[in-house]
């Protein structure tokens, strides 16, 4: 059978399309948003930076705390100033290299902010509004909540609630998009400062209604923070016990209740400023905090929830050095989580380092310093738009002030998704030639050392591998040394 005369891209099991680079006989191809294909590869490297330092705020007291909208686009930051300690919230769009700030609004008059957790926000991505928890000290400390709205690069504030009419510290929360709800950790003065959690409902008119408040554990733990597992559908404590150890708790969600785990310890040495984040990648939960046994040096574990428990690889220290209040946030494009940490070594400067998870361990670059003069406290938060870590920050010296800094994440540039894979080049082909492609149908000739019978995933390289890769792409079964099966 002849197909002279006929457009290739009529033939069964094959296509053509324009060439974007060089393509070699057997490459692996993509399709790119253009209507071209290239070879599978990595690219170029993604060099790790920081912007220039921008004013936030002046008279600014203890920490800062911030959250990304994923519906608004924007990110919302909340401080204090001195004077009477009003809280504060203000909205941030971030386009290119500088962020955009709305007018300040006040959450309440007093409020306890501390290099810990008494405030905290989260998104409810369920009614697009951000809940935040802190202490009101204009009413005895109470427990309180309260619904945000953005909307452009205005905030507004639905009617404040109490969850607990007691003295409350360590107010933390999380949003399960599973059960949309979400879940407040706060000690609790009624009783010794137990950990205590509450769940929380927000309807659309921003109020918020609760569930039965519940205990965490039995004696006094400190230093909690929240975080949710979406991969497992679990929520995940951590603290410290009594004897100043790093703990973990697995929480199991049923509507507003929560029913724990037990404690697993994963730092036997004297634990502060714990904090942890979700690993989408991975699907961990990566812990960093101050070992106090090991000269203060910031330490991250690796922990990985199974049923109703987590366990964890070994520690690995990512400042050799004294530190202070590590603090960390998930890039979903890089696939690295950011650390921004006080490197009290180094007359207690901001500094952030990326660290890459692989199995129950994490590795980490090289750090860079981002503000050279005191940074007690810093907090950096994942735009997921701009594709931006935004770590804001406590700048002492000429008065203290709040300042962000743009950091890039270092990564490799990968252009294989789960998507754009089509198949396999039939021949060599010049950038701009028409190229033919053999898609799911066809049988490629042009591989070498296959083993028949063995399914094949492209690699992020362009190679071929028994296992898959970061996407997982399958490529075809072999029938030969040299030949595959295109089933991409």
């Amino acid at each position: 059978m002849s197909y002279i005369g006929k457009q290739l891209n009529d033939l069964p099991g094959k296509v053509t399309a324009v060439a974007s680079g060089t393509l070699a006989n057997g490459s692996k191809v993509i399709v790119n948003a253009d209507g071209t294909v290239s070879a599978v590869a990595t690219g170029a490297t993604v060099a790790q930076g920081v912007s220039s330092s921008t004013l936030i705020a002046s008279e600014v007291r203890n920490r800062s705390f911030s959250v990304f909208d994923t519906n608004a686009n924007r990110i919302l930051f909340a401080y204090n100033v001195s004077g009477a300690t009003p809280g504060l919230v203000q909205v941030g769009s971030l386009s290119g290299s500088s962020i955009t700030f709305g007018s300040s609004v006040t959450i309440a008059n007093n409020v306890r902010f501390n290099n810990f957790s008494d405030l905290s926000m989260a998104f409810d991505s369920n009614v697009n509004k951000i809940i935040i928890v802190y202490s009101d000290l204009d009413n005895s400390f109470y427990a309180t909540a309260v619904a945000a709205t953005i909307s452009g690069t205005t905030v507004s504030l639905g009617t404040r609630y109490v969850y607990k009419s007691a003295q409350a510290v360590n107010n933390c929360v999380a949003f399960d998009p599973n059960t949309n709800n979400c879940f407040i950790h706060y000690r609790d003065d009624t009783n010794s400062y137990r950990p205590a959690y509450i769940g929380a409902t927000i309807a659309s008119n921003s109020s918020i209604s609760f569930g039965t408040a519940g205990s965490i554990a039995t004696s006094q733990e400190g230093l909690p923070n929240l975080v949710m597992d979406t991969n497992l559908n679990k929520l995940v404590y951590t603290g410290t016990d009594s004897s100043n150890k790093g703990i973990a708790r697995v929480g199991t969600i049923n509507g507003t209740s929560v029913s724990w785990g037990s404690a697993v310890e994963y730092e036997q040495g004297a634990t502060t400023n714990p904090f942890q984040v979700f690993d989408s990648n991975s699907n961990t939960i990566v812990f960093v905090y101050v070992d106090g046994g090991n000269s203060s040096y910031g330490t991250a574990v690796v922990g990985t929830v199974s049923g109703t428990s987590i366990s964890f690889g070994t520690p690995v220290v990512f400042n050799a050095g004294s530190t202070g209040a590590p603090e960390a946030a998930f890039d979903s494009t890089a696939k690295k989580v950011v650390i921004c940490y006080s490197n009290n070594s180094n007359s207690q400067r901001g500094t952030a380092i990326a660290g890459e998870v692989s199995g129950t361990t994490i590795s980490f670059g090289t750090a860079i310093v981002y503000e050279t003069d005191e940074t007690p406290t810093s907090f950096p938060v994942y735009d997921s738009t701009a594709n931006k870590v935004v770590i804001h920050y406590l700048r002492q010296g000429g008065g203290s002030t709040v300042k962000y800094v743009l950091y890039t994440t270092p990564f490799t540039v990968i252009n294989l998704t789960a998507e754009n894979y089509i198949g396999i080049s039939d021949g060599v082909y010049a950038s701009g030639a028409d190229a033919t492609i053999q898609v799911k149908g066809s049988v490629d000739d042009a591989q070498s050392s296959l083993t028949p019978g063995q399914s094949y995933f492209v690699q992020t390289d362009g190679t071929l591998g028994t296992t898959a890769d970061d996407p997982s792409v399958f490529a075809g079964t072999a029938v030969a040394s040299t030949k595959l099966i295109v089933k991409g």
